[in-house]
């Protein structure tokens, strides 16, 4: 049955106030020997277009559009404000239509307008052509070969931007991608703006099935090749684990802050106003130009791999509040502007980053950032952070790779390890998706206890990466110092105590956190069904009310 649904697009920003992608930019902070510059690639498309009748340019053939129970919106631009537009929906099986209307309405800018399109909940790998008409039905716009299943943003900096054709095993993932039609990909062009804006300035990879050719790209090219290693991997194993369409959006620009990626709204939660000009590490510039377009679209959640350009001060110290807080407005902003299709928790994961160095003597910077990334609390989901959740790549270095250390090739086992995260908090399945988290840690003559929770053994590869905090009376005279493991039995691992001076008593205990030493082999304790390494920790030593001295941390209540 016919179905008439009228829609209001409204807040939408301004459009014409932008700027190019400079030129020459280094995309990260550390070994800029192993760095290249970006040059901006062509875009077939300008600001220009903006106003005339069309499609925002991430509505294209061949596109993913959100399936039920969620309904998927599509919207775009017009010049004829007050004028209505009528949208057939044609089942590519059935040959059934849905019928809608909508009215266009005034932008921000003078004599631009804008409309949107909320669908009917479409079932899962139903396969649609679109067609948009002006009253005259001399205008028409259209899409084919739209699929509906789940639609995922791809974000970050360079370890995301990192390509397929980049990667440890490229070439039998390149051989291997015509065999999943299902999966479509896209990829923005690199801009910035200053304001936010409508529309994509560009398009780096239209709406493509994956193969050789749509997947691959020159290493380090210029313009830097897409498509994602980790956005596509990640992507590959859902579709391999639940049998759904996914559509994948990548969007990400190397060697650029979360501040770039954040809202004023989102860097005001953390007290940051300041308007420091530096290309696309300024603030909020690429929430701009390459997010905010992209807000009334439906999607069902995003992954993010970045964090290596905010590793020195005073970014480090912030990043604590920044990423959450970037993950919250992320979800209110697509939640309101998809006139609330976008679940507003929707799933967000993470990569924790990778050690940079195999100098055990480093304990700040990614370490921090690695700490910071969980908001302070060595996993996820925690209470700061619901329905978030990350990979662990501490043992996953590339201190040998080719592209620089900064950059591992390892992407397989970290996309590998992102999908059964993202399985078990996105997508509710019950499987082992992190390694083992203490849930007692107890001091027992010369040595300490540590008990992990919910897994039956843990198997020890290399005995480092505990340390002791060592404190004296003062209590500005603390000291981490390594202490390494005596033995193993089950799910209980023991640490050397007696590690501090005479003068001094422990206070606390940590995990990985110093750059790894091992290189590729797994460091310190990993959990044995899935071989997935645990997380970072932090446990102060506390009275108990009857006086016990007791190790205390809130840890998750379950992996």
């Amino acid at each position: 049955m016919a179905l008439i649904f009228t829609v209001l697009l409204v807040g939408l920003l301004e459009i014409s106030s932008c700027n190019a992608s400079p030129q020459n930019v280094i995309r990260m902070n550390v070994n800029l020997e192993n760095e290249r510059d970006f040059i901006k690639s062509p875009s077939s498309h300008s600001s220009k277009d903006a106003a005339a009748f069309a499609f925002a340019k991430h509505f294209q053939d061949e596109m993913v559009l959100q399936r039920a129970p969620q309904r998927a919106n599509i919207y775009g631009f017009s010049p004829n404000i007050g004028g209505k537009l009528v949208m057939t929906v044609t089942d590519s099986d059935s040959l059934k239509s849905d019928r809608y209307e909508t009215i266009i309405t005034q932008g921000s800018k003078p004599g631009v307008g804008v409309w949107l399109f909320t669908l009917n909940p479409m079932a899962t790998g139903t396969t649609v052509s679109v067609q948009v008409q002006d009253e005259s039905k001399d205008l028409v716009l259209k899409l084919s070969d739209v699929i509906f299943g789940d639609v995922w943003v791809c974000s970050g900096q360079s370890n995301m931007e990192f390509t397929v054709n980049m990667m440890t095993r490229a070439k039998e993932e390149l051989e291997d991608a015509h065999n999943y039609p299902n999966i479509r990909i896209f990829a923005a062009a690199l801009n910035s703006s200053s304001t936010p804006i409508d529309d994509l300035l560009g398009i780096m990879e239209a709406w493509s099935k994956p193969s050789n050719a749509s997947l691959g790209g020159k290493p380090w090219g210029k313009p830097w090749n897409f498509f994602s290693a980790v956005c596509w991997l990640y992507g590959k194993y859902i579709h391999k684990a639940l049998g759904i369409p996914i559509g994948l959006v990548d969007t990400n620009w190397g060697g650029t802050p979360v501040e770039a990626w954040s809202s004023p709204d989102a860097l005001a939660k953390c007290n940051l106003t300041s308007k420091v000009v530096n290309g696309p590490q300024t603030n909020s510039v690429l929430w701009n130009a390459m997010v905010h377009p992209l807000l009334g679209m439906t999607i069902y959640g995003a992954i993010w791999y970045q964090g290596e350009q905010d590793q020195n001060h005073p970014q480090v110290d912030r990043y604590a509040c920044t990423f959450p807080a970037m993950i919250d407005d992320w979800r209110a902003k697509f939640h309101l502007t998809s006139k609330g299709e976008t679940n507003d928790v929707f799933p967000f994961g993470f990569v924790q980053l990778s050690a940079n160095s195999p100098d055990p003597s480093i304990s700040f910077g990614f370490p921090n950032i690695r700490w910071h990334q969980t908001a302070d609390y060595g996993y996820v989901p925690n209470p700061r952070m619901p329905k978030v959740f990350m990979a662990v790549a501490m043992d996953l270095p590339g201190f040998s790779s080719k592209f620089g250390s900064i950059h591992p090739p390892d992407k397989t086992d970290v996309g590998y390890r992102l999908s059964l995260s993202g399985l078990h908090v996105a997508y509710d399945k019950d499987l082992v998706s992190q390694g083992p988290f203490p849930d007692k840690i107890i001091m027992s003559g010369d040595r300490i206890n540590i008990t992990y929770g919910n897994v039956p053994k843990v198997e020890v590869r290399d005995w480092s990466g505990f340390e002791l905090l060592c404190a004296a009376s003062s209590s500005s005279d603390q000291v981490w110092l390594p202490t390494s493991l005596i033995s193993n039995y089950a799910n209980t691992v023991s640490v050397y105590l007696n590690v501090c001076l005479k003068d001094q008593k422990v206070a606390g205990i940590r995990y990985a956190w110093r750059e790894s030493p091992c290189g590729f082999k797994q460091c310190a304790v990993y959990e044995t069904v899935n071989g997935l390494p645990g997380p970072q920790f932090i446990a102060y030593l506390t009275k108990s009310s009857d006086g016990m001295e007791t190790f205390k941390f809130d840890g998750p209540t379950q992996l």
